[in-house]
């Protein structure tokens, strides 16, 4: 480094400033880390204030951009979010009223059922009963051929 050439901030010691700008530069004015970046050989235009001002203007430009197609990005994946739900409660419902038309139709059969075993079971009730009164009947006979 040249023994002339004044030694720059910790803060400014990797940026493109030339040498000459920095002697100009007061050590009183304190520079904030987000807008010592923007300095270069190529933006200054002799007040600082102006560029620092361009800067801050453009960076709240483009926040407000961002911002901006964040709002509408996430109002896009609400309104698709609100439609996934309709979709899944217009799902839901259907599957719904299929359950309830295959419960009434197991519930008529299991009524049918319920009646066929019930007279089932007076059909075996009268087989026994035949069956009892064909074994006396029997009985009967062995004990008069014998």
């Amino acid at each position: 480094m040249d023994p002339n050439e004044s030694k720059p901030h910790h803060y400014l010691a990797n940026q493109t400033i030339p040498s000459q700008l920095l002697s100009t530069i007061s050590h009183t004015q304190i520079f904030p880390m987000s807008q010592v970046h923007d300095l270069s050989p190529y933006t200054y235009t002799g007040s600082t204030n102006t560029v620092f001002d361009e800067t801050a203007a453009a960076e709240q430009s483009l926040n407000h951009e961002r911002r901006l197609k964040r709002l509408t990005s996430n109002r896009e994946s609400a309104r698709r979010s609100r439609m996934r739900k309709k979709k899944q409660i217009e799902e839901l419902r259907h599957e719904v009223d299929q359950l309830y038309v295959a419960n009434n139709q197991l519930s008529e059969k299991l009524i049918q059922m319920l009646e066929v075993h019930q007279q089932i079971l007076q059909e075996n009730a009268q087989l026994k009963e035949r069956v009892s009164s064909l074994q006396v009947t029997f009985a009967d006979l062995i004990d008069v051929t014998f």
